[in-house]
C-alpha cells in the first residue's frame, strides 16, 4: 500500500484510528524516499493494539522526514515517550507544534482511558528534572498539547521557560474519561473522589463560579500561577484545558485562561478566564484550532453527554 503514495509531493499525513498504521509506516520508511512532510498526526486505537512497539515505529518514521513543523501523536500504552521525544529533537529547527497523548484500557473499568504518566517508569523520572537530558531543552515550540498529570507536566516542559515562542499550552484530558474517572485538573462533584493534593479550596471555587468555568483543582491553580508567573513562560498567551475535539463536544468541561496583566500585587492570582473582549486571543486560537482538536480520543459518531 505504501508504494501507492507519492511521498515526493505529500506534505500532510493524518492517520486516525487506522488498524495497521504501524505496518504502513514501516513500509514507508523502508522505501528510502525523501519525505518532506510538514504535518504528521497519528491517532492509535487501543481496541486495535497489535502489540507492536509504537514508539519505535514512530521514531523510525520520524528519522525519514525532513521539514516537519507539526507533530500530533496519541499512542497506546506501553509506549516509551522518551524514545519519541529524543527522535523528535531531530526536527528542532522546524518543529513549531507538538501534541502527545497516551491511552490505555483500565483494568478497573475495562474502558479506554488516558494514561497521564505517559508510561514513565521510576528510572525515567530523574531525567525530567535534568535539563541536559530532557529532550524539551532542545525545542522552541509555539504550541504544545500534553496529556499528563500535574507533578510530571511541570518538569517535562520547564525547559521551554527559557524560550520566547510558546503561545498556547493545552492541558489535554479526554472528555469521555470524565464520565467515570476523577480528573486531576478540575473538580467533578459526581465523581465523589477527592485528593488532598488536588482538591479545591474556597478561593478556586469562587473564581470558577464568577468566571463560569469548571472548578479547578489546587494542582491546576499552582500550575497556572507558575506558567503565567515570573518563572514560567514569558510568551504564553493562552492556557487551555480539556477536550476540544469535534467542534466542542465536551465544551462544558473545557476552560481557556490568559495572563491577567492588571494585578496590583504579585501575590494575587495572575491569570483569568478569556472573555469575549479578548478578540486578539480568540483570533489566535482560531488560527491554531488544529492543535486543540488534534488526536481526538473518541470516534466522530459516538455520543457524549457531558
Amino acid at each position: 500500500m505504501a508504494s501507492a503514495f507519492n511521498f515526493n509531493s505529500l506534505r500532510s499525513l493524518k492517520l486516525r484510528f487506522c488498524p495497521g498504521w504501524e505496518m504502513f509506516l514501516k513500509q514507508v520508511a523502508s522505501l528510502s524516499q525523501p519525505i518532506q512532510l510538514k504535518s504528521l498526526e497519528i491517532q492509535s486505537n487501543t481496541q486495535y493494539n497489535d502489540e507492536d512497539d509504537e514508539a519505535a515505529t514512530i521514531s523510525e518514521f520520524l528519522d525519514t522526514i525532513e521539514g516537519l513543523e507539526d507533530l500530533y501523536i496519541c499512542t497506546s500504552s506501553p509506549s516509551d515517550a522518551l524514545v519519541i521525544w529524543r527522535t523528535m529533537v531531530r526536527h528542532k529547527s522546524t518543529l513549531k507544534k507538538f501534541v502527545h497523548h497516551q491511552r490505555s484500557v483500565s483494568f478497573e473499568t475495562e474502558y479506554p482511558n488516558d494514561l497521564p504518566d505517559l508510561s514513565f517508569v521510576p528510572d525515567n523520572l530523574p531525567l525530567l528534572n535534568d535539563r541536559s537530558q530532557n529532550p524539551f531543552s532542545s525545542l522552541d515550540l509555539e504550541c504544545l498539547g500534553m496529556c499528563c498529570r500535574p507533578k510530571y507536566l511541570k518538569p517535562i516542559i520547564s525547559p521551554l521557560t527559557s524560550k520566547t515562542r510558546l503561545k498556547i499550552l493545552h492541558i489535554r484530558e479526554s472528555g469521555s474519561d470524565l464520565k467515570h474517572l476523577r480528573s486531576r485538573w478540575i473538580e467533578r462533584p459526581k465523581n465523589g473522589i477527592h485528593d488532598s493534593e488536588l482538591s479545591n479550596d474556597e478561593n478556586n471555587a469562587e473564581f470558577s463560579r464568577i468566571n463560569g468555568c469548571p472548578e479547578i483543582t489546587r494542582a491546576f491553580h499552582k500550575f497556572a500561577q507558575w506558567a503565567f508567573g515570573a518563572r514560567g513562560f514569558p510568551s504564553l498567551q493562552v492556557l487551555a484545558y480539556g477536550d476540544f475535539s469535534y467542534n466542542g463536544r465536551y465544551k462544558k468541561s473545557n476552560a481557556l485562561f490568559c495572563r491577567d496583566v492588571g494585578l496590583p500585587t504579585p501575590s494575587e492570582r495572575n491569570y483569568r478566564r478569556l472573555t469575549k473582549a479578548d478578540k486578539p486571543l480568540w483570533d489566535m486560537l482560531h488560527q491554531h484550532t488544529d492543535i486543540l482538536q488534534a488526536c481526538p480520543t473518541d470516534l466522530l459518531l459516538e455520543e457524549a453527554s457531558l
